[in-house]
């Protein structure tokens, strides 16, 4: 992917909602992260090991996707962030995520799901 050479981003793919919700879950599972995502500052080191800056901080999610749609997809992955995340998140040991979420159709039904 182009932005991940111009601006040193690293991006992620993900075919349909289910997928999303499960890299998501995997990147930033506090199991994963060991001590460092229960720490009150940020930390170098994952379960013994370099901690990966592999979290992800905004998420573009396609609203009409396959198995399960950005809209369950969505919901799903702001309630793991705010069950199991929280304190990390307060604790500033894990960045908080952003969902950007995107349509090619624009309706009365679409906006009013994303008020």
């Amino acid at each position: 992917m182009m932005i991940n050479q111009k601006f040193g981003i690293q991006a992620d793919l993900a075919d349909d909602g289910q997928m999303a919700l499960d890299k998501f879950k995997a990147k930033n599972n506090l199991e994963r992260l060991g001590e460092a995502g229960k720490q009150k500052k940020p930390s170098s080191k994952c379960l013994g090991n370099p901690c990966p800056k592999s979290f992800y901080q905004l998420i573009f999610m396609d609203l009409q996707m396959p198995v399960m749609d950005g809209f369950n997809s969505s919901t799903k992955i702001m309630r793991y962030q705010n069950e199991k995340l929280a304190q990390a998140i307060k604790s500033k040991a894990l960045p908080a995520c952003n969902i950007v979420a995107l349509t090619a159709y624009v309706n009365n039904d679409n906006i009013k799901k994303c008020q």
